[in-house]
């Protein structure tokens, strides 16, 4: 993950607010589909151990989202 795309961007200095907005929107439906599977399996005995709240991310991505851009912007990155 480090060598390419944004990341790659932000560990040389070169990050911008649009390649932000472009891995946060990239994320948004992983942590979607997996804090929704975490939830549904929160009491199976092999995820109750990591359906932790604290690794949530959902809702905090959303709001980087929305501070960076407007909803209608969002929905063209």
């Amino acid at each position: 993950a480090e060598r390419s795309g944004f990341v790659h961007d932000l560990l040389h200095g070169h990050a911008t607010r649009m390649g932000y907005a472009v891995y946060l929107r990239s994320l948004l439906p992983v942590y979607q589909e997996l804090e929704a599977r975490l939830s549904e399996w929160q009491t199976h005995p092999a995820v109750r151990f990591v359906a932790w709240p604290t690794l949530q991310r959902r809702s905090a991505i959303e709001h980087d989202l929305r501070t960076l851009y407007s909803d209608s912007a969002i929905k063209r990155i």
